[in-house]
């Protein structure tokens, strides 16, 4: 009998504890660059003096004239023309990558020789409106980045 009145009083007790309910997960606000840019290229420094480029089309297919899928970057000093350092390709011609309409391309350019506390933009070359070598290209403003300072 008394085992019977423990089980009792200890489900009694069980039920009368506080339920409270369980927290609401927290939900993230979607994130946001750190950076931005109204052209079509955008640069994010990331450690070990290298850059991520992104290059971004909303409209229209992008076609960047290439030498066996190589893309030249220059990087610029703040309010300069003369790259601080620049790519080089040796103008062969190979087909044209593509960035379809709404997609992006990234990759990761490394700069060992260029400063930590100078103020960069990055400019990609030979960004065509259309896949013949011939067709325009973009405005030169669309094809220069925002500013960033290399991280070390």
């Amino acid at each position: 009998m008394k085992h019977l009145l423990v089980c009792f009083l200890g489900a009694f007790l069980i039920s009368c504890t506080d339920r409270a309910p369980k927290p609401e997960p927290v939900v993230a606000e979607q994130s946001r660059p750190v950076y931005s840019t109204s052209s079509l290229v955008l640069a994010e420094p990331v450690p070990g003096k290298k850059l991520k480029i992104s290059i971004s089309t909303k409209d229209s297919s992008l076609y960047i004239v290439n030498c066996n899928e190589h893309i030249v970057v220059s990087v610029l000093t703040n309010n300069s023309t003369v790259p601080a350092w620049g790519g080089a390709s040796n103008a062969c011609l190979s087909q044209s990558i593509i960035i379809p309409r709404g997609s992006t391309l990234s990759f990761i350019v490394t700069l060992p020789d260029l400063e930590t506390d100078t103020v960069y933009t990055a400019r990609v070359g030979g960004i065509h409106q259309g896949p013949d070598v011939r067709s325009p290209q973009y405005a030169p403003e669309l094809t220069l980045s925002n500013e960033f300072k290399l991280l070390p």
